[in-house]
């Protein structure tokens, strides 16, 4: 009696056991979730950018490619499950969409501004030096 008493507690501990496990797990992240997460991360840089740095663009260019990457891989895994997608994932995948091409649109902008002023600081040191074999030439 005592030892079938103790293998029900034993079984009845491993089961509660087994069942804290299994709910304590996390689950891992959905695409769906990764791209969100790296979608705002890429919000809150390209906000914070300045036209003086050019490093960061092609750094942006690159994390704004792998976005649109797993956007196009959420939309095969949504065309896959067809039908079972509820309208609120797919109008997640579109808004996600339709940010990302936010936020070429502003890198785009960011980029032009930078070689706008590259340009004009070119033809400030054209003009600059031209002033410079103007006034030599004066002096001699």
């Amino acid at each position: 009696m005592k030892t079938r008493n103790t293998l029900k507690l034993a079984f009845a501990s491993l089961a509660f056991a087994a069942l804290f496990a299994a709910c304590s797990q996390t689950s891992p992240k959905t695409p769906m979730d990764k791209a969100k997460d790296e979608l705002s991360e890429l919000e809150n840089k390209i906000d914070s950018v300045t036209e003086d740095d050019p490093k960061l663009m092609a750094e942006l260019e690159q994390r704004l490619d792998r976005l649109d990457e797993s956007i196009d891989e959420i939309g095969n895994d949504l065309e896959e499950a067809g039908e079972n997608v509820g309208e609120e994932t797919k109008e997640a995948w579109e808004n996600m969409k339709d940010e990302s091409r936010e936020l070429r649109e502003k890198l785009d902008d960011w980029s032009d501004k930078a070689g706008d002023k590259l340009e004009d600081m070119g033809h400030d040191i054209k003009e600059g030096a031209q002033d410079v074999k103007e006034s030599l030439k004066d002096s001699l």
